[in-house]
């Protein structure tokens, strides 16, 4: 057991006791590894513990975005804040949080939060494979899943491209109809 205090993170009480944050956060089920709090217990997994692999979403294309204006858009786009241009990433067990700013009207009836997360696959910034199209509500966070790491080619960096737009989704939670113009378009490498 181990019982957190002040300026502890999920990566540093890892470290202290030799295991991985992945390892640490599914063995006391934490969603959030910023979430945990001064004078909580964890519980810590033993040596051999291998944490339960979430079942992957089937990657989907998305069209690559457009700046242009068309009468459906009527929003703002979302402003990136996390991780900076050009941010780099280690290993499959590293926790990339998206994070952008909530828009300032909130969001319409039936709106959501999409986030677009490509690969980059040739030299110019057109070579891009859109893989994930992920609508997350009204959150302003997203953890890039772990099935996502290594599927950028090494030739160009393991770069990966991401923005975030707000659309109206259906119920099965497809993204229909973008309403905000999308971010810009950040790239992060994760080798």
């Amino acid at each position: 057991m181990y019982v957190v205090k002040a300026g502890d993170t999920l990566s540093t009480i890892a470290a202290q006791v030799d295991r991985t944050i992945v390892a640490l956060a599914a063995y006391n089920n934490i969603k959030d590894p910023t979430t945990i709090q001064v004078g909580q217990t964890l519980k810590i997994p033993p040596a051999d513990y291998v944490p339960p692999t979430p079942t992957p979403k089937r990657p989907t294309k998305t069209p690559t975005p457009t700046a242009t204006a068309t009468p459906s858009i009527t929003l703002p786009a979302p402003q990136l804040i996390n991780p900076g241009p050009n941010a780099a990433f280690n290993g499959e067990n590293a926790l990339i949080e998206l994070i952008w700013q909530p828009l300032p009207s909130g969001l319409p009836a039936g709106a959501q939060y999409v986030v677009h997360i490509g690969v980059q696959v040739g030299p110019g910034s057109e070579d891009i494979d859109w893989r994930l199209s992920e609508p997350v509500g009204n959150a302003t966070s997203f953890y890039v899943p772990a099935w996502l790491f290594g599927q950028a080619p090494q030739a160009y960096g393991r770069a990966y491209m991401w923005f975030v737009q707000v659309a109206v989704v259906t119920d099965n939670g497809v993204p229909t109809i973008p309403i905000s113009q999308p971010s810009e378009t950040r790239k992060f490498f994760w080798n």
